[in-house]
């Protein structure tokens, strides 16, 4: 398991533990899920957010500062325990990284945070959902009009445009727009109609399996394509090991 799936789990346990109002393990897995990659740290701020702003509740002001205090010195405190080793190490240098020669082009990148994230099916239909989402505005104005629905959209947002600003900073690969994946979905939920998110949920299910071939439809999707690259770098790796 790499270090993206590494950090699915801690992260999603950290979600949930902060929807329950429970800040100290929130914060603990978020420390745990930022040790196994650094990028997991640009959800604190949306996560700060929705103790800010719990959704469906109306909170004090002293206890959502009071969870946010204790949600933040936990992440901190395990992530930095997590980074110790090689903070020993290397020092400040440990936060040296390497840029490519040049920047991806525009059309690598699209590809990389489109049909390498969502699928060719999955991309499209989520793109026809909020294409068509002036079909049925009065939907989603009536749900952005709730407080509840409208902190849990402003939180997804926020989620969805850090995690995109991180993607374009350096574009390598479309694995690294994996945690925005969930808080698009739960932001077009809000906004859409069921039947609407009925129709994506389906399409997103058969997305990972079917792919093109001269405009035609084969069952040799993304799932199948990610399968053959990992074969290939392993055999390379065992050539080079050889």
């Amino acid at each position: 398991m790499n270090r993206r799936g590494c950090q699915a789990i801690p992260l999603t346990s950290s979600c949930r533990f902060l929807f329950r109002q429970r800040p100290a393990a929130a914060g603990v897995l978020l420390g745990l899920a930022i040790g196994c990659r650094l990028t997991a740290a640009a959800l604190a701020l949306p996560l700060c957010l929705w103790l800010w702003l719990p959704p469906g509740r109306d909170a004090r002001t002293g206890e959502r500062l009071r969870h946010g205090l204790i949600f933040g010195a936990t992440a901190l405190v395990v992530s930095a325990l997590c980074f110790m080793p090689v903070w020993r190490i290397y020092g400040f240098g440990f936060f040296t990284f390497f840029d490519n020669d040049g920047y991806p082009p525009l059309d690598v990148v699209l590809m990389r945070s489109t049909i390498l994230v969502w699928g060719v099916v999955g991309a499209v239909a989520l793109a026809l959902v909020w294409i068509f989402l002036a079909c049925y505005r009065r939907h989603g104005w009536g749900a952005l009009r709730e407080p509840g629905r409208r902190n849990v959209f402003v939180v997804a947002l926020m989620a969805v445009i850090l995690y995109l600003m991180a993607f374009l900073r350096l574009p390598d690969e479309a694995g690294y727009l994996v945690p925005l994946v969930p808080w698009a979905l739960i932001a077009t939920a809000i906004v859409a109609p069921p039947e609407a998110i009925a129709a994506l949920a389906v399409a997103l299910m058969m997305s990972p399996w079917i792919g093109f071939a001269h405009a035609w439809p084969v069952l040799e999707g993304p799932m199948v394509e990610d399968h053959r690259v990992r074969e290939s770098q392993d055999a390379a790796t065992r050539a080079v090991i050889d």
